[in-house]
């Protein structure tokens, strides 16, 4: 069993949660940008077939 006295277990699971949070939140810019993208390249492929008569 490891020798924990004196570390401030509390802070370092505070710390850890909040870089998780964090992550966890730029996962999900990622993921909508993925979604917006996709968006954007349907709208501008139908944009070119109705332009081209299709």
């Amino acid at each position: 069993m490891p020798d924990t006295e004196g570390l401030d277990m509390l802070g370092q699971v505070k710390a850890w949660a909040g870089a998780y949070v964090a992550q966890d939140g730029q996962i999900a810019k990622a993921n909508g940008r993925t979604a917006d993208t996709i968006y954007i390249v349907g709208q501008c492929e139908d944009m070119a077939n109705a332009a081209r008569g299709k």
